[in-house]
């Protein structure tokens, strides 16, 4: 079995990337590609005790407290860089036989498009990778 760790309200694979998110209620979302392959043992894992308690509330974070993103460095702040999973990146790991049907035509409203984004749970940023990545090929 896979093992994962907790940090606050994400769940994290044994190979550093982010498969889920606990909810206020308790309940996971799991990351965009990760429901096949980690759904189950997210929810064993959980289950074991890993979220006996509720995760703690999100700090509320005052417009005045957070310096805009072109001000901030990781070398001014001393911190190491995020990894990088970008809306982009995260559309373009989806593999191919997976992806909704799209036609250039009909664009977002191709049937089963709006499906596949909702059952997904995609974000605007990552609706529009997809439709770049889609329209493309």
């Amino acid at each position: 079995m896979e093992q994962y760790t907790v940090k606050g309200r994400e769940v994290f694979s044994a190979r550093g990337k982010l498969v889920a998110t606990i909810t206020d209620d308790g309940g996971i979302v799991m990351a965009p590609g990760m429901a096949g392959a980690h759904k189950r043992g997210v929810e064993e894992f959980l289950a074991q005790g890993a979220a006996k308690e509720p995760p703690p509330p999100m700090p509320e974070i005052e417009e005045a407290e957070v310096a805009p993103e072109s001000e901030k460095t990781p070398e001014q702040s001393g911190e190491e860089p995020a990894p990088v999973e970008t809306a982009g990146y995260i559309v373009s790991t989806i593999p191919e036989d997976r992806l909704p049907p799209f036609s250039k035509e009909l664009g977002v409203n191709t049937p089963g498009f709006a499906e596949f984004v909702e059952k997904n749970r995609l974000s605007a940023e990552q609706v529009a990778a997809l439709v770049k990545r889609l329209a493309t090929r």
